[in-house]
């Protein structure tokens, strides 16, 4: 149980790195780029490289290869991090706002 919960939180904190940040050396950065200017046909890689909620189900099937139900279940867990993480930008801009 610990274990998928501190794997949920990696792959939380990991996907947000490569779709949000620019890393150390560029690293995460230089990815997205690379992913616009080569993607060609397949748009939807280079949306899905700037998107946390996608890369962290293909990472959680990364950091579980071998148990495909605790890697949903740790895609699951980042999900509802990021619902929660999105809702409280929503309420923070709303009371901004007011």
């Amino acid at each position: 149980m610990i274990d998928t919960i501190v794997r949920a939180l990696a792959v939380y904190r990991l996907s947000r790195a490569i779709a949000q940040e620019a890393g150390p050396f560029l690293i995460f950065a230089r990815l997205r780029e690379f992913s616009d200017r080569y993607s060609g046909d397949l748009y939807w890689m280079s949306k899905g490289v700037r998107c946390p909620f996608c890369i962290s189900f293909w990472l959680a099937f990364a950091l579980s290869p071998t148990k495909p139900v605790r890697a949903l279940a740790i895609a699951g867990l980042v999900a509802g991090i990021l619902n929660v993480e999105n809702a409280l930008e929503a309420y923070s801009r709303f009371v901004d706002k007011n």
